[in-house]
């Protein structure tokens, strides 16, 4: 192949143009540029998750239920209001102050103390349950958090990776038309080079684009205020590859603790306890009654009154009750059952997706990474020799930089399978420092 010749006495103007445009291509060659600094403060992704645990609507209604189910816990001890009457009886028709006799009454109803035991147990039960509904939803918010960081960080280095290839494309047409000068490329070669310079200030755009919706989707996640959503705000969390080994055997090992399947294990016996209750509504309620009694002399007398009532219309009032009870108690015998072979999935789906990730992306740190760096170092040795021209370079540089983008593809998707993983095994892996540094 006949050698370029750039530097020759009859195009000095072109070489120093080309020499000037090497300059600066050399140094990017094997790093990428280094953005300006900015200034704004700073968002990391504890502090957005912590942010989050505060102001979530999702978790705070779940929290609120909790405190539902304990306020209703009062009134589940059985005692009806009490009742104060006053009685008088034997006035004379034609008037006048006289009666045979007067009494205040004291009336106290309660329900039959079997029945307040199954209800407060029952009560005490979907406590329980709310309560591992806000482990589970803690878990969820977490995650979604660490996905929407996820997605912000590969939104920014994507918008730098394409910045990059627009400085690229500018330089590429800046050497074309230089060759064009003297006389070694044709005009053709310039329409393709602002072509695809046209092409990465689409992508470019794109990228800004998806960077925006993804800074207002972890906004909204976190529960950020409107009036402190800016600009300027930065995030210093950066996607790198950080090896993780976890056993499928281990995190399916878990899966009947998961926060979840326990909550339907909740409703599940409180849904039996419920039964119970209702069928322990046969028995009767209880009347006490107390009073003074004044025949004329004053209240120098003093009476009581039990009862209880009989459940003469259980047609009517109970049967229906209790048969809803016994259907709901098989609704959450295959609720749980659903929530069971969900959990079983979304375990499985999670792991597999892990482990095919976690093996791409060693093979792009092991393979193209490094093949791609390599191809890089000796395309800048060929150029230097002599041997390549600025095109190839150029064109070398491009296929770096979309090896870079092909990468953190990889990387982010890892990431985010990682965080889904972290949901059922409990443990904070994703942007923990302990792990982040092996």
């Amino acid at each position: 192949m006949m050698k370029e010749r750039f530097f020759t006495s009859t195009t000095d103007l072109g070489a120093w143009r080309m020499l000037l445009a090497l300059m600066w291509l050399l140094p990017a060659a094997g790093t990428l540029h280094a953005q300006a600094p900015e200034v704004g403060p700073e968002l990391r992704v504890y502090d957005a998750i912590e942010t989050a645990l505060a102001n979530n609507p999702f978790l705070n209604r779940k929290r609120r239920q909790v405190e539902m189910q304990q306020g209703e816990r009062w009134t589940a001890f059985g005692f009806h209001a009490p009742e104060i009457t006053y009685f008088r009886e034997g006035i004379p028709t034609g008037g006048g102050g006289g009666f045979t006799e007067q009494r205040w009454g004291f009336s106290q109803t309660i329900d039959f103390p079997l029945q307040s035991f199954f209800r407060v147990r029952r009560i005490d039960t979907q406590r329980q349950a709310r309560t591992l509904e806000v482990e589970d939803a803690v878990r969820t918010v977490r995650a979604a958090v660490k996905r929407a960081y996820t997605d912000l960080v590969y939104s920014l280095e994507l918008v730098r990776l394409r910045r990059e290839e627009v400085s690229l494309m500018e330089d590429l047409m800046r050497a074309v038309r230089t060759r064009m000068e003297v006389g070694e490329s044709a005009e053709i070669d310039l329409m393709k080079a602002e072509i695809e310079h046209a092409e990465a200030q689409n992508k470019l755009a794109e990228a800004e684009k998806v960077l925006h919706t993804s800074r207002y989707v972890l906004f909204r996640v976190i529960g950020l205020d409107p009036d402190e959503q800016s600009y300027a705000i930065r995030f210093p969390d950066t996607l790198r590859f950080f090896p993780v080994e976890i056993d499928q055997a281990s995190v399916l090992a878990r899966l009947k603790a998961q926060p979840a399947l326990l909550a339907a294990d909740r409703d599940l016996e409180a849904a039996r306890v419920r039964l119970k209750e209702e069928k322990s509504a046969l028995l009767p309620r209880l009347n006490f009654q107390y009073y003074p009694q004044d025949f004329g002399r004053g209240y120098r007398n003093y009476g009581f009154q039990v009862g209880f009532t009989v459940p003469l219309w259980l047609p009517l009032n109970h049967r229906g009750r209790i048969e809803t009870a016994r259907a709901q108690e098989q609704d959450q015998v295959w609720r749980r059952q659903d929530v069971l072979l969900r959990m079983k999935n979304d375990i499985e789906q999670a792991w597999h997706n892990y482990d095919t990730s976690l093996h791409t992306i060693r093979r792009y740190q092991q393979v193209v990474r490094r093949r791609s760096a390599e191809l890089m170092r000796r395309t800048r040795e060929g150029y230097r020799l002599g041997e390549l021209d600025l095109l190839t370079l150029l064109d070398t540089q491009r296929t770096y930089l979309n090896s870079q983008k092909r990468y953190y593809d990889v990387l982010h998707e890892y990431y985010r399978n990682l965080i889904e993983l972290e949901r059922f095994t409990g443990e904070d892996i994703v942007y923990n420092p302990e792990y982040m540094s092996k």
